[in-house]
């Protein structure tokens, strides 16, 4: 598989993606937790605890820390999936904060955030198209 470059003005959103993504493995293994007998089936652990590692070890590569000066990362095309399911699973939300966001600079930036996105999805592959954009406009940008 070939390997995936993300430019550094992307990273910012890969990492929220994979925090997101983050929260599967361990709704699964909370949900393991409250089974009887579960301490007889330590099995019903395994994928989700490998799981959960393998997106660490992408954040390690990404970077935990959003404060930190972010460089472009470049990830193994074995990794190409679970970006792919990341980045999938975060953009509606932002795609959502952008629709609620009250000032133009915020708005700008979750648009910015969007594209971003959209373009590492066209770059990783697969079946998900982007929607048109739709312009937003308030009241007093518009001079309704």
């Amino acid at each position: 598989m070939t390997a995936v470059l993300i430019p550094a003005a992307g990273v910012g959103e890969v990492r929220e993606a994979l925090l997101c993504l983050l929260g599967d493995p361990l709704e699964a293994l909370s949900h393991a937790l409250t089974v009887p007998e579960r301490e007889l089936h330590p099995e019903w652990f395994q994928e989700e605890r490998r799981e959960f590692e393998r997106i660490c070890g992408l954040l390690d590569v990404v970077g935990w820390d959003a404060a930190a000066p972010a460089s472009s990362v470049t990830l193994a095309g074995e990794h190409t999936r679970m970006l792919r399911s990341a980045v999938e699973d975060y953009l509606p939300l932002v795609e959502g904060w952008l629709a609620e966001a009250d000032t133009l600079r915020v708005r700008q930036e979750h648009r910015n955030s969007v594209q971003a996105m959209w373009s590492l999805l066209e770059e990783l592959g697969g079946e998900h198209t982007p929607e048109p954009a739709s312009e937003d406009h308030d009241d007093d940008e518009t001079g309704a």
